[in-house]
């Protein structure tokens, strides 16, 4: 990673517990983001929503395509189902979101 990278956002999209972890070699600033502050990010930036849903299906697509090459398999993937997929969590995002208003109402 590199100045202004973060990680931990496929965890705060779709709900899961964070499976990457990052070990630093220098000093560095780390600032933590909880669910209810990135949802209400999220609810004020419906721009920045669209960017992070693109953002996470890019790297779950990279994530799977390279432990795929490992195997010896490679894929293609066409855009009309990277559309599909990001709208899917754009629709996954937006009920999760609706869901935590739910419960702390």
């Amino acid at each position: 990673l590199e100045n202004g990278s973060f990680f931990g956002e496929i965890a705060l999209v779709m709900e899961v517990r964070r499976t990457c972890s990052v070990q630093a070699r220098t000093v560095c600033e780390v600032n933590i983001l909880q669910q209810n502050a990135f949802d209400a990010i999220l609810m004020d930036n419906p721009h920045f929503a669209r960017r992070m849903n693109e953002l996470v299906v890019a790297r779950q697509l990279d994530s799977c395509m390279a432990r795929s090459h490992q195997k010896g398999v490679d894929f293609k993937v066409s855009q009309s189902d990277m559309d599909l997929a990001i709208l899917t969590m754009e629709k996954n995002m937006k009920e999760g979101l609706e869901r935590r208003q739910m419960q702390e109402s």
